[in-house]
């Protein structure tokens, strides 16, 4: 009896943690939403007398207010990540968030691949690897001090669901190809492929 109650408390502390890191990054976008809400509501007030709330032209201008303000709050964000204080407190609080919920820099490269064009590039990189006689499409992860390669074999069509090797520098070559091509190409089970199969050197041009 004290087993079967230990156990279930077991579960249901685990259910628990595991909904709580689940649901991390939604708590911060409420978290941030309802501070935006504060804010917009601060300006609706004000502009109350100039727009009432039930017409077409109130609504648009809070609509209006609330997007300058978080492209305000996102364009600041952004210079402060570009200086080396900013870029030590993100590089320390993303370690920090990832080992609550490790999918945290998987989604960050999503978002980057997705939104991040020239400037936030993902932090994976897409490269083929030679591995037994055969090549493969992968990420590098990092470069260690004699010159290996840290590189992610993913799978498929679950990307994330790979593993990890070391190889040498010269079984690594660039593909030539962006970060969500290389994605594409895996959850597409390598379907219409060709072309980016090609560029990245894994197919013959004819």
């Amino acid at each position: 009896m004290r087993q079967k109650i230990h156990s279930l408390v077991g579960f249901l502390r685990t259910t628990a943690v595991g909904g709580l890191i689940f649901l991390f990054p939604l708590f911060v976008l409420i978290f941030i939403l309802g501070y935006l809400y504060s804010m917009v509501a601060i300006a609706f007030e004000a502009a109350l007398p100039y727009f009432p709330a039930n017409s077409i032209g109130g609504f648009f201008f809070i609509l209006a207010i609330a997007i300058a303000i978080l492209l305000a709050v996102c364009f600041f964000g952004g210079l402060i990540a570009q200086r080396a204080i900013g870029r030590k407190f993100s590089s320390a609080f993303e370690k920090k968030l990832t080992t609550v919920f490790p999918k945290y820099l998987v989604y960050k490269d999503l978002f980057s691949g997705n939104l991040g064009g020239d400037r936030a590039l993902p932090s994976l990189k897409p490269i083929t690897v030679q591995v037994e006689g055969l090549d493969h499409l992968a990420f590098e992860a990092d470069r260690l001090e004699d010159g290996n390669v840290v590189a992610f074999l993913p799978g498929a069509p679950d990307a994330w669901n790979g593993r990890l090797i070391v190889v040498p520098a010269d079984r690594v070559s660039d593909a030539n190809i962006s970060f969500n091509e290389t994605l594409s190409v895996l959850e597409q089970l390598g379907r219409n492929s060709r072309d980016v199969m090609s560029r990245a050197g894994l197919v013959a041009q004819k």
